[in-house]
């Protein structure tokens, strides 16, 4: 076994033995300063940027929290989060890190009406959908070619209503449900300040619809490509102009998010 792939065996036993605990931020710190300064940097980066959605204390919905990156993230500037994600293997890293901030987990998908639906899973966990739709065409695409799906499950259906509900109505909601986004929506009849939802080559007409829907609520909108957390304009544009942009990119990045404002 080379150093490299002794580090990273030790590195996870470590994470395994300290997620949720007290050590694990001032170990993570530590390590990244020391060994990763290209995964400081890239944290660095999605802090300052979701930074500008919430103030501390306020609520924020991570829908399709996959293991809790975005939902510590957020939890780390000093939001209340509700982490809500179907896939039960992805629920357990959610609990460690409810052990020590401040997020709440929701073991369940949203969708337009409340009742229940079948969940892919994916040997890539971010990709598991509920969407016939998007499981076929990622089947078609270069992009996942490598992937594996193993299962279905069935798993509890909520809307955003209910969980504003429940929980209060939050300042901003991240949607990354691989194709359902359009239903997730249609289940939330409250306007929070921020909002965004992801685009894919796989799904684009699903991202179109999201856009018309939030546009006549008088959201405004502005695109990041990929990973980058930077906005695509230096103006927030409507509906028909990103709509417009959105039919038009062919760029290199294959996804992205849109984000909403009021």
């Amino acid at each position: 076994m080379t150093g490299k792939k002794q580090r990273a065996l030790v590195v996870r036993r470590v994470k395994d033995a300290v997620y949720g605990s007290w050590l694990y931020a001032p170990a993570r710190s530590v390590y990244l300063l020391l060994f990763n300064h290209e995964n400081l940097r890239y944290r660095s980066r999605m802090k300052r940027f979701y930074g500008q959605f919430f103030h501390r204390g306020e609520l924020v919905f991570d829908v399709g929290a996959n293991i809790g990156e975005y939902a510590e993230t957020f939890s780390s500037l000093g939001a209340t989060v509700v982490a809500v994600e179907p896939n039960p293997s992805c629920c357990q890293p959610l609990y460690r890190l409810a052990r020590m901030r401040n997020v709440r987990v929701e073991g369940c998908a949203v969708g337009a009406v409340p009742g229940n639906a079948s969940l892919r899973i994916c040997d890539h966990s971010e990709l598991s959908t509920l969407s016939d739709e998007w499981y076929e065409k990622s089947q078609r695409s270069a992009t996942y070619a490598g992937v594996q799906w193993l299962e279905q499950v069935q798993v509890p259906v909520v809307t955003l209503d209910l969980l504003a509900k429940r929980h209060g109505v939050p300042v901003f909601v991240k949607i990354d449900v691989e194709g359902s986004e359009e239903s997730v929506i249609s289940g939330m009849s409250f306007t929070p300040k921020f909002l965004s939802f992801e685009f894919s080559d796989v799904r684009r007409e699903g991202a179109l619809r999201c856009i018309e829907m939030l546009g006549k609520k008088g959201y405004k909108f502005n695109p990041m490509l990929g990973r980058e957390f930077a906005f695509q304009f230096p103006t927030w544009k409507s509906g028909q102009e990103a709509a417009d942009w959105l039919k038009s990119y062919r760029g290199k990045e294959e996804f992205g998010d849109v984000f909403a404002r009021l």
